[in-house]
């Protein structure tokens, strides 16, 4: 099993507030996800590289 208190959730990246997504510092890598977020009810393109967070927003089309 492992250990409950290295986990954590991924937050928000418009409102701030935590989502349902749970990550392991270290172990888990996302790239390019789309973040659902139930309070802002956003969708967000985030990555976390094991470490922090980051959101993504795409270039604008003309």
């Amino acid at each position: 099993m492992y250990n409950h208190k290295q986990k954590m959730k991924i937050v928000c990246p418009r409102c701030g507030r935590p989502t349902g997504v749970m990550v392991m510092p270290g172990q888990t890598v996302l790239r390019c996800f789309p973040l659902w977020c139930k309070y802002c009810k956003c969708e967000s393109i985030v990555s976390f590289d094991g470490e922090s967070q980051r959101s993504w927003s795409p270039e604008p089309t003309a």
